[in-house]
């Protein structure tokens, strides 16, 4: 095997990242090798499954314990007790998959497969390059492992967190976050032609709204009720994850409402995610990192509804800092927003334009390229 990348299924982002990558290094060098396996995986399944479900609870019906959470650990010590203890988590499983599939590099997508990776090489039991790629546009202390041969971040703002938190400069390249090739910005043409296709009015100001793989944004349901009893010439994409129960909450909704069905169209969890975004002016969402990478890459700027507390809250404020989307913690705020936005072309014109400066639909093939660098590199026969 030429490249391991290990993600994760915590958030369909840091898997959807690794796929990126993996789809880069393959267009790249179509002959390669790539193994895509989850890395919380070598911990145990029913760990693996268990603290995953945990972690969707508390976004979902505790934020805030999730937030005192990520910030009470956000500088923790790669020698601190549980640093140490993360960094052993399914050693000895990872330890044999790389011994048994001797990679010319590894890279992660999700941060405790890589602080394990990092601390094997450094006890001298592998050899194997390790890539980390951080799909936040902020810092936590988990992603941070000295030792690490490279770190591609998604913006200026990160390497220089990392350079402050001691890691060399000569390991991190600013590539952005990666994302699918089909995020990218699209013509008023391609627009109106992705709204055909979908059965909407190819002339009409048409919102996205989106909870995430996992419908962590809870409020989707109320956010979508709100909007669609705005003016009816808006249309509405709204995706409910893998959350079946939501999906048909929405679908019951949008049958209630006049003129709903013309109007709107109700998903579940969907790989056509590019073509949603080609369809549409705004997205609200949530403000995971991946999200947030995805509609910059496709220019559409995204409104940030109730950023949840942690890497969320950084990542909506980075957006802030570039002009480049809207947050709203209240319904009313977002609805005096979307009225304000499509009510007034120029201003949406401007957070567009600023949502393509911010955007980097290349960031896959940079990081491809810097692995597949460190990949001619290594010692590996």
């Amino acid at each position: 095997m030429d490249i391991l990348l290990l993600d994760a299924t915590w958030g369909a982002g840091h898997r959807q990242a690794a796929r990126a990558v993996r789809e880069a290094l393959l267009e790249a060098a179509p002959g390669l090798r790539v193994d895509q396996v989850d890395g919380m995986e070598m911990v145990g399944h029913l760990f693996n499954r268990g603290v995953g479900d945990i972690y969707i609870a508390m976004l979902r019906h505790a934020p805030w314990s999730y937030g005192l959470f990520y910030h009470r650990t956000g500088f923790l010590r790669d020698d601190s007790p549980w640093q140490k203890f993360l960094n052993r988590l399914g050693r000895s499983h990872l330890l044999s998959v790389v011994r048994s599939r001797r990679p010319r590099v590894a890279v992660c997508t999700f941060p405790v497969p890589a602080g394990v990776l990092v601390h094997l090489r450094r006890s001298g039991l592998i050899d194997v390059p390790v890539v980390t790629v951080i799909t936040d546009y902020t810092v936590h202390s988990q992603w941070v492992h000295p030792g690490t041969d490279l770190y591609c971040v998604g913006s200026e703002e990160v390497r220089e967190s990392l350079l402050a938190r001691g890691e060399p400069a000569d390991v991190v390249r600013v590539t952005g976050i990666p994302v699918r090739r089909g995020f990218r910005p699209h013509t008023p043409e391609e627009r109106a032609r992705a709204r055909e296709e979908m059965r909407l009015r190819p002339d009409r100001p048409t919102l996205l709204v989106t909870g995430g793989a996992f419908g962590a944004l809870a409020a989707v349901a109320t956010v979508a009720e709100r909007l669609l009893r705005l003016e009816p010439e808006f249309q509405f994409l709204l995706v409910a994850g893998r959350d079946r129960h939501l999906k048909e909450r929405l679908k019951a909704l949008v049958a209630g409402v006049p003129g709903g069905r013309q109007r709107a169209r109700v998903f579940g969890f969907t790989d056509a995610m590019p073509r949603l975004m080609a369809a549409a002016d705004l997205v609200i969402t949530k403000a995971g990192g991946l999200t947030t990478a995805e509609a910059l890459a496709a220019g559409v700027p995204p409104l940030i509804y109730r950023p949840i507390p942690g890497q969320e809250e950084a990542n909506a404020a980075w957006l802030l800092g570039r002009k480049a989307g809207l947050v709203a913690r209240q319904a009313e705020e977002l609805e005096r927003q979307v009225r304000e936005l499509l009510g007034r072309p120029e201003r949406l014109a401007g957070l567009q334009a600023a949502a393509r400066a911010a955007g980097r639909p290349d960031a896959a093939r940079q990081v491809a390229g810097e692995v597949l660098r460190l990949a001619s590199l290594s010692r590996r026969p």
